[in-house]
């Protein structure tokens, strides 16, 4: 098998890469394409030719240039396959699960109630991963009640938040804007990578999509949350990290609305 690295000057946004898939996927000796959008890089794993590989991405005039092709010897796993997504699902429980307990003693230790509400989004995603996980390889009519069942969960999750929300802001809170800051920066990037890695499945099977969708979410979250921990640093108040806590809550609403609608359909 060949490992071919390619120069796409004219790949500059996702719909080049649907163009390049369309005329690629269904080659056969083609196993595996990579992209980097943002380098205009194409790395094809395949049987054939080099040569052939550039002229079909040439005939969409995208103005494909070899860099580097050599022997490759390595196991190559195909995004959408039953091991693919094992392989992914175990990664990104493992993450969540770990920032699960980290977030949420944070933010008790630390009063926050934005922290103890992405940890509880931390549990969701992992209930997520951990369902989605058990569906893979099933029957679709199983892979879409996991789907179901992980929206229905997620907005439990969102029922207590906005009630733990609505207690800090009758009783008070006084969070800790440095440990907020700290501690949604490490879970940015643990959520960015769980995206990273997620993205490759992002058009596949339902319980996939949801997986994707949810880590989509986290990294907003983990955006706000920092925000947050700004201002309350700078005002010396707690209301910006209620505000987001309630923000939390709402993103989580509406993430379990769109996983249930997209189980249901």
């Amino acid at each position: 098998m060949l490992k071919t690295t390619l120069l796409v000057n004219k790949m500059d946004c996702p719909s080049e890469e649907v163009q390049i898939r369309g005329v690629l996927s269904g080659i056969a000796g083609i196993k595996l394409l990579e992209f980097d959008i943002p380098a205009k890089s194409l790395t094809v794993y395949h049987e054939i030719e080099a040569e052939t590989v550039i002229n079909k991405i040439n005939e969409l005039s995208l103005d494909a240039q070899l860099v580097s092709s050599a022997q490759y010897t390595g196991a190559v796993v195909v995004p959408g396959t039953d091991e693919a997504q094992r392989r992914t699902l175990i990664i990104l429980l493992a993450i969540n699960a770990a920032m699960f307990f980290a977030e949420v003693a944070a933010g008790i230790i630390f009063d926050s109630m934005g922290l103890f509400g992405d940890g509880l989004d931390m549990l969701a995603d992992a209930s997520v991963y951990s369902l989605a996980l058990y569906a893979v390889g099933r029957a679709q009519s199983a892979k879409n009640r996991v789907t179901l069942f992980s929206g229905l969960a997620q907005l439990t999750l969102a029922v207590v938040l906005f009630a733990q929300v609505i207690g800090k802001f009758i009783y008070g809170s006084d969070p800790v804007s440095v440990a907020m800051i700290t501690v949604s920066c490490a879970a940015l990037l643990a959520n960015a990578y769980c995206l990273y890695l997620i993205t490759p499945h992002r058009h596949g099977e339902t319980h996939m999509k949801a997986s994707w969708i949810f880590s989509a979410n986290d990294v907003l979250v983990n955006a706000g949350i920092i925000m947050a921990g700004i201002l309350v640093y700078l005002l010396k108040s707690n209301l910006p990290d209620l505000i987001i806590g309630f923000f939390i809550a709402v993103a989580v609403t509406l993430g379990s609305v769109r996983i249930i609608r997209l189980a249901r359909n």
